[in-house]
């Protein structure tokens, strides 16, 4: 198993760090909202005024239409709706309300009357009903109801907003990860080309030197100058070719060294995972 370096654990420990505090749920900002859906006008406004007592923003509607008409002004967090109305039924209601990817996790509380079937019931919950209160309603029994559905909203919630972080931190891991290697690999090609760019340096170093040599026997006149001449372009022809493989070796590490180290540090997340490290 390969063992995590140092640099991998402090981004890890700061991910983890940051999720931590993230997962705490903060309190609410504002009052819960209850969409109360019944074609029944005297109750849906005792079924108002007993949630607006506990502290509920609450909007009444008389049908079905008008509440999906609603929802997206609306934006419930909780919905209390009565199986028995003209234009669609409580369950076909709900049925709509599921289908939308956004409306998946809100709460549904359906009102039935006290001889409803248990197959109605069933069928409800199939389509997205959570809770049921029989008529006539018990106002002790609706705020109990909505109190657990708003739990469960907020538990649902905090989920989400988890997972959503959760994916975040894994892309910003996945994005260091990926910038991280392209680094290595630029360290790579760059200790490549510094080994080729070696060699002819070298050369030019031991030519120089040859060719130093050489004027100084030259100005002593002890040999033949027509041989002193050949050595010479020997030499230069030496360095003329250790010099274009310098050339060619420089540009190439000059197209490796592009992707900077500081260039991989001007983004946000990477500058403060190099605070990390630093930091542990």
């Amino acid at each position: 198993m390969m063992s995590s370096n140092p640099t991998e654990i402090g981004v890890r420990t700061m991910l983890s760090t940051q999720l931590k505090k993230d997962f705490v749920p903060a309190k609410p900002k504002r009052k819960s909202r209850v969409l109360v859906v019944d074609d029944e006008m005297s109750l849906a406004e005792m079924l108002a005024i007993t949630l607006r007592g506990e502290g509920h923003e609450v909007r009444v509607v008389y049908s079905g239409m008008d509440a999906l008409n609603i929802l997206d002004d609306f934006a419930p967090d909780v919905m209390c709706i009565d199986f028995m109305m003209p234009d669609m039924n409580g369950q076909e209601l709900a049925q709509q309300i599921r289908q939308r990817h956004d409306l998946l996790y809100i709460p549904i509380i359906m009102l039935t009357a006290v001889n409803a079937q248990e197959i109605i019931k069933l069928t409800s919950l199939d389509s997205g009903v959570d809770a049921f209160i029989t008529k006539p309603v018990s106002r002790e029994e609706l705020r109990v109801n909505i109190r657990t559905m708003l739990r469960i909203k907020t538990a649902q919630d905090i989920m989400l907003e988890a997972l959503d972080r959760v994916s975040a931190a894994q892309e910003d891991l996945l994005n260091y990860e990926r910038q991280q290697g392209q680094y290595e690999a630029m360290q790579a090609s760059i200790a490549t080309y510094s080994h080729e760019l070696a060699w002819p340096l070298s050369t030019i170093d031991i030519t120089a030197a040859k060719i130093e040599k050489l004027l100084n026997v030259a100005e002593t006149g002890k040999y033949d100058i027509s041989k002193i001449t050949g050595a010479g372009r020997v030499y230069l022809k030496e360095m003329r070719d250790a010099l274009n493989q310098a050339g060619s070796a420089m540009q190439r590490l000059s197209e490796a060294s592009r992707f900077t180290t500081k260039e991989l540090m001007e983004d946000n997340f990477l500058l403060d995972l190099e605070q990390a490290v630093e930091n542990k």
